[in-house]
């Protein structure tokens, strides 16, 4: 059924606010990749996938931390 999710409607009568959304998506994504660090728990870890009406994606565990900011990068 992925292929037929379309959360913003398509053609003429779509969401006027999809790019909008997209940007704000982009930016926080890209703050949040900035800030933190991820890794999996072990390099052995699969992914559990079941297709039902919408993907159900299983645990993910990750460990997060926030990175360490060196003088270079800080910008006044």
């Amino acid at each position: 059924m992925e292929p037929y999710f379309i959360p913003f409607s398509t053609g003429a009568r779509g969401c006027l606010g999809r790019n909008i959304s997209y940007l704000e998506q982009m930016v926080v994504l890209a703050t949040i990749v900035h800030r933190y660090e991820f890794a999996l728990p072990s390099p052995e870890f699969q992914l559990i996938r079941q297709e039902d009406f919408d993907l159900l994606v299983g645990e993910l565990p990750l460990k997060i931390w926030r990175r360490e900011l060196s003088v270079d990068t800080v910008q006044p």
